[in-house]
C-alpha cells in the first residue's frame, strides 16, 4: 500500500526536462554518467521535455565524431555533427548544447 505522503510526492513530481539516448565507444562517458552530468548542469530546469540523441563514434584516423539530434514533442529541432580529438571533448560539447537547448 502506498502512503499518502509518497502518493502526493509522486503526483507533484515535475517531469524531467530532458530525455537522453547516448551511444559512445568504450572509454567514453557512459549513458548514466552523461545523464547525471546533464541533470546536474540543469538543476531544477523545467519546461517541455527535450529529447536528445547523442552518438559518438571513432573515425578511421583516431578522431571522434558526435551526431546530436534534438527534438521536442516528436518534432526534430535540429541535428548537429561535431568532430573532435577526444571523446570527452565531444561529450562535454553534447552536454553543453543540450543544456542550452533545455534552458537557454
Amino acid at each position: 500500500m502506498i502512503s499518502g505522503a509518497l502518493l502526493a510526492a509522486m503526483l507533484l513530481a515535475e517531469p524531467e526536462a530532458f530525455t537522453l539516448q547516448w551511444s559512445a565507444p568504450e572509454g567514453c562517458p557512459t549513458q548514466e554518467e552523461a545523464h547525471q552530468r546533464l541533470a546536474t548542469a540543469l538543476g531544477d530546469a523545467s519546461g517541455p521535455p527535450l529529447d536528445a540523441g547523442a552518438v559518438i563514434t571513432e573515425t578511421d584516423d583516431a578522431r571522434f565524431l558526435l551526431t546530436l539530434t534534438l527534438s521536442r514533442d516528436g518534432v526534430t529541432e535540429g541535428t548537429r555533427t561535431l568532430e573532435g580529438e577526444s571523446c570527452v571533448e565531444l561529450s562535454d560539447a553534447a552536454i553543453l548544447i543540450v543544456a542550452i537547448a533545455v534552458d537557454p
